[in-house]
């Protein structure tokens, strides 16, 4: 069995120890054979507003730890860089972030890869003749940098040149391989380490059948024996990632021989169950891991479909937890590299494991499930049987030492908190401040403001569902683009925790939009169901906001609208503001004007008119005058005042503008 050596704490600071001189590295397969099965980051670092919007938190060293106590002893972190560049210059903060990520996982003897993720589709949506000279120079700049700023990391260290290309014909599968070759080249050229790093090629759509048919050749490299493939794997979809049925096929919730259902047999699966899996896997290890090309599964998962209840609901999680015992186990013994896709988000329809900002298990029947199948001894997977512990169809397992083990089991890990406590119970809370534990710093409060108070809703304040703060709720028709606007003042730029509280007691996730500063943001904002319209729960992500007064507008985007919103919160270095009057103007032309300022409060002259200053000759009305060639002490008239006329000289046309 693997065993975990004890993480002493010396002090709080980690160190990631790399050779500024090249290494001698071990080849692809050596390599290979070290690591055991992989955990997905998600699209952490990936959304290009910001490192945690898809998680609500930023990803930490307790997370990392978590994550590696759990069995997992690799990690994939998908990275978008083109957002982060100008004139494709990576910005060097993105560069110092996902160091960060990368060292928190390194220092812990976990192997990495980064990659270029879809980072707006500006590589993996053209594969094309047509872009294929002006995605290849962009690839060559980007993976230069790259690599030249992680040159001196050691054999921990992978880099993956792109993430699900499209590809569908042999054509694109030649523009893509020009895109993989530029890589290959890009990284070697840097020189030091960068001269053996393990390099991952990814096969067309990372589909198993598309890469088996199409995928021929890999790109050439000048050292041998440095370069996987990658592939990712979610079949059958209707069973993995479906979330709807559609007119060419239905969800499935269930899966494995054993795990049929008698009473809902419409979703059970109609294709992609232990055969094809083991067909697909056999594939991949004929073309290239019996070749020497060790084969990542860069990206798996299934779907939880909470939404179920009932004896549907324990059939699909017992054929869930037989399906990751059966690929881990499969992938094992096809020589297959499985990294996990976590998500970040809890919900319906999720696959998350851990929770970010504590790193604590989520889902601990999945973790048992695949670390069953991939630490334990048995030489094929079966279901309807007893494992070692004797519970049926059970996630217990006998490792390698010829122990019944449930989960992963090691050495006692002391697991830092994030003051570098062993074991402590300190967490960053939603400001990003280490609190708790012995810290002496409690967690930062929220700023709320009542939903019926903000600046403009579609819909109406009910008051029906208990369960509510203030005076009432939003209820929003049921309706596409049903809009609700917001403003929040933030004393500097930058991201903060904003927080949705909600009632949704409908049948389906109803996501809203995010528009900040009329900038539409991505993803939407998940907002499940709480399975009742009394039952309220708070959800919420980071945002990036510019400095001073944002407008934020939540649309939905399904039939259904939006769920009942009762507050919203924000933790973080920013307030909710007041609506913004709207401006007016009065428009003059050159000459004499005769107007009636509208302000009720009586207006000093210069700054009721500080628009159009430089413009104004003179200003009269029946009982005073101020006229700019006037000494200032014989100008009697210095404000102007509701409800009385005034005469304006002006010099040239001109505007003036006020609010309401």
């Amino acid at each position: 069995m693997i065993k975990i050596k004890n993480i002493l704490l010396a002090s709080a600071v980690f160190i990631v120890i790399v050779n500024a001189s090249a290494q001698n590295f071990p080849t692809a397969t050596e390599l290979a054979k070290k690591m055991n099965i992989g955990w997905n980051i998600g699209n952490t670092m990936e959304a290009t507003w910001s490192n945690d919007a898809w998680s609500e938190t930023y990803v930490n060293q307790r997370l990392i730890d978590s994550v590696k106590a759990a069995g997992f002893n690799t990690i994939r972190i998908p990275v978008a860089w083109d957002y982060h560049s100008t004139n494709n210059v990576i910005d060097p903060a993105w560069f110092t972030r996902v160091k960060q990520v990368v060292d928190y996982c390194i220092g812990r003897q976990l192997y990495v890869v980064i990659n270029i993720h879809w980072d707006n589709g500006w590589l993996e949506n053209n594969c094309t003749l047509a872009k294929q000279v002006e995605v290849n120079a962009k690839q060559k700049t980007y993976w230069t940098q790259i690599a030249n700023y992680f040159k001196d990391y050691n054999e921990y260290l992978l880099f993956a040149g792109t993430n699900e290309p499209n590809v569908e014909d042999a054509t694109q599968m030649t523009v893509l391989l020009s895109y993989l070759q530029t890589f290959v080249s890009a990284v070697r050229a840097t020189g030091g380490n960068n001269s053996q790093r393990i390099l991952i090629v990814q096969g067309p759509g990372t589909d198993t059948e598309k890469t088996n048919s199409l995928m021929n050749t890999l790109p050439t490299d000048n050292v041998q024996n440095r370069r996987m493939v990658e592939v990712h794997y979610y079949s059958p979809y209707q069973y993995c990632l479906m979330t709807e049925d559609a007119n060419w096929g239905t969800m499935f919730y269930y899966w494995g021989k054993c795990f049929h259902s008698t009473s809902d047999a419409s979703r059970n699966p109609t294709w992609g169950e232990e055969a094809f899996m083991d067909a697909q896997f056999q594939a991949m290890k004929t073309k290239f891991v019996d070749k020497g090309y060790p084969v990542i599964i860069g990206e798996f998962g299934v779907n939880k479909r909470t939404n179920l209840s009932g004896d549907n609901y324990n059939l699909h999680i017992s054929s869930r937890n037989y399906y990751l015992r059966y690929f881990a186990h499969a992938a094992k013994r096809y020589g297959l590299l499985p990294y996990y896709w976590d998500p970040g988000f809890v919900g319906n329809n999720s696959t998350t494991l851990f929770e970010r900002s504590t790193g604590k298990v989520l889902d601990r029947d999945a973790v048992n499930a695949l670390m069953s199948g991939t630490y334990g001894s048995l030489a094929t997977m079966n279901c309807n049987v007893n494992d070692c512990k004797g519970v049926y169809n059970g996630n217990a397992y006998t490792n390698s030492n010829g122990e019944c083990v449930l989960g992963y089991k090691a050495t006692a890990v002391s697991i830092p908190d994030c003051n570098g406590v062993a074991n402590g119970t300190a967490i960053l809370d939603k400001c990003g401040r280490c609190t708790g534990g012995n810290t002496g710093l409690t967690a930062c409060t929220p700023i709320k403001t009542q939903a019926e108070t903000i600046c403009s809703f579609d819909g109406t304040i009910d008051t029906d569902n208990a369960g509510f703060e203030g005076t009432g709720y939003i209820n929003s028709p049921n309706a596409i683009g049903a809009k609700l606007t917001l403003y929040i003042d933030a004393q500097a730029a930058g991201s903060i925790w904003f927080g949705v509280t909600y009632a949704n007691g409908g049948t389906s996730d109803r996501p809203a939009q995010i528009i900040i500063n009329d900038i539409q943001q991505s993803p939407n904002l998940l907002l499940p169901v709480t399975n009742a319209w009394t039952t309220y729960k708070t959800t919420g992500k980071n945002i990036n906001l510019q400095q001073g007064v944002n407008k934020v507008e939540l649309l939905s985007t399904t039939s259904d609208g939006l769920p009942n919103i009762d507050y919203f919160e924000l933790f973080g270095n920013a307030v909710f503001s007041n609506c913004p009057t709207e401006a007016k103007s009065i428009h003059l032309k050159k000459g004499r004007n005769i107007i009636a300022y509208p302000s009720i409060t009586p207006v000093p002259l210069a700054t009721a008119l500080k628009d159009i200053w430089q413009n104004v000759v003179s200003v009269k009305n029946f009982d005073g005058f101020y006229d700019i060639s006037n000494p200032q002490h014989l100008n009697s008239l210095t404000e102007l005042q509701w409800g009385i006329g005034y005469y304006i000289l002006v010099n040239s046309e001109c505007t003036i503008l006020f609010n309401e």
